[in-house]
Order: structure tokens, then C-alpha cells, then sequence
């Protein structure tokens, strides 16, 4: 197996997929490394934490772990930008994250849930 075959094994590991009516949403969970470099840009680390810190540090993982789409045309996020697909990037999925709190809050449930579960499941493997 190469080096390509592995990191797409890693990556698909990590990844799940939620759907709602007629669209899906695959996202891949963020490793320790990302979280802790997040928290740094976050400035969480500063000591003089601003509650809204961890808000924005939720925001931008869920914004960077929400890595395919189907089913989601331009006008999902924005009023009048048109029926065709719109191409996944962290700027597009802030636009819909921002059009469709709703949304937003259930997929952030979900990464919340999925995240906590793949800690739990790393802490128990590293008991035994």
C-alpha cells in the first residue's frame, strides 16, 4: 500500500456523512492537531479567554470539517446566485452555514456527537 492509499484510508476514516431531505453532507472529523492549532488562532491559550472564543473555534472546525455536498445549488447560498451545484469551499460553506442557521446548529450537533464519540473510542484504546 502507498503513501496515497494510506492518507485516503486516514482521511475516510474520519469522515461521515449526514443527510437532510434532499441533500448530504459528508464531514471529516479534525484531528488533536487541528483543534490545538485552531485554539491557538483562536488566541484561546492568552489567558484573557473571551467567551465567544469557543463559539468561533466550533464555527471554523465545522467550517473546515464539511468537506463534500450534494443536492446544495447556488441559491441555498444566496438569494438569486442561481440553480446550479455549488462547488464546496470553507467560504461556500460559511455562506450556507450563515443562510441556514438551522442547519448549521444540526450538522454542528452531529460533529459535536461524532467528535466526542472518536475521543472516547481513542481513550479507551489507549487504556488497554
Amino acid at each position: 500500500m502507498d503513501l496515497a492509499d494510506i492518507r485516503r484510508k486516514a482521511l475516510a476514516a474520519r469522515e461521515f456523512i449526514v443527510v437532510e431531505d434532499a441533500s448530504s453532507y459528508t464531514l471529516r472529523l479534525p484531528t488533536s492537531h487541528d483543534i490545538e492549532v485552531e485554539a491557538i488562532r483562536s488566541r484561546l491559550h492568552d489567558g484573557d479567554i473571551d467567551p465567544a472564543q469557543l463559539t468561533v473555534i466550533r464555527r471554523r472546525l465545522l467550517e473546515r470539517a464539511l468537506v463534500a455536498w450534494s443536492g446544495v445549488p447556488c441559491e441555498r447560498l444566496a438569494t438569486g446566485a442561481g440553480s446550479e451545484p455549488a462547488d464546496v469551499s470553507v467560504e461556500a460553506v460559511a455562506f450556507l452555514l450563515d443562510a441556514e442557521p438551522d442547519l448549521a446548529q444540526r450538522l454542528d450537533a452531529q460533529f459535536v456527537e461524532r467528535l466526542a464519540a472518536r475521543r472516547q473510542t481513542q481513550g479507551t484504546a489507549a487504556k488497554n
